[in-house]
């Protein structure tokens, strides 16, 4: 064992719920951001393509992995703390919940890349945008969904704090 004691529960459920909003924040300004582009006076807006603003996208792509990044570390220490448990299953599942939200991770860092590469002229096409923007939407309910399962588990994963 590594030795890290669990967290207390109260601030394990405290930071849980903290994280799990920057991950819908963090999509949020994302999506707004991308929404804008389609408005009037956006940069799709078909009469004059304009440059899409890389340099904001980035920022709030980088904003999502960052927050993305964050829920997956506390619930990684979740899963090891799961070992520890009585409960067997509890460990398996855990892990498959969490294998998700890696996969998630993943696929967005993949789709962030393509803003990184855009050397040589705007490497990243509009489609790219729409698998990001696709990937990202789903994000908040995947964290959602590993969230509230760790907040279920929260008795058995966190130590309570002695009254």
């Amino acid at each position: 064992g590594s030795g890290r004691e669990p967290l207390e529960l109260e601030v394990a459920v405290e930071t849980l719920a903290r994280l799990q909003q920057g991950v819908s924040t963090t999509v949020a300004h994302l999506l707004d951001l991308v929404g804008s582009a389609s408005g009037p006076g956006g940069w799709r807006s078909t009469s004059e393509p304009q440059e899409p603003p890389v340099q904001d996208l980035k920022a709030a792509v980088a904003a999502v992995h960052g927050a993305v990044h964050e829920l997956l570390e506390f619930a990684r220490s979740a899963v090891s703390s799961a070992t520890h448990t009585s409960d067997r299953t509890l460990h398996a599942k855990l892990s498959r919940q969490l294998q998700k939200m890696e996969d998630v991770y993943q696929t967005l860092v993949v789709h962030g890349q393509v803003l990184d590469s855009g050397r040589g002229g705007p490497g990243f096409t509009l489609d790219d945008l729409d698998r990001l923007v696709a990937c990202s939407r789903a994000v908040p309910e995947d964290a959602k969904q590993l969230a509230s399962f760790l907040h279920g588990n929260a008795s058995l994963l966190f130590r309570r704090t002695k009254a």
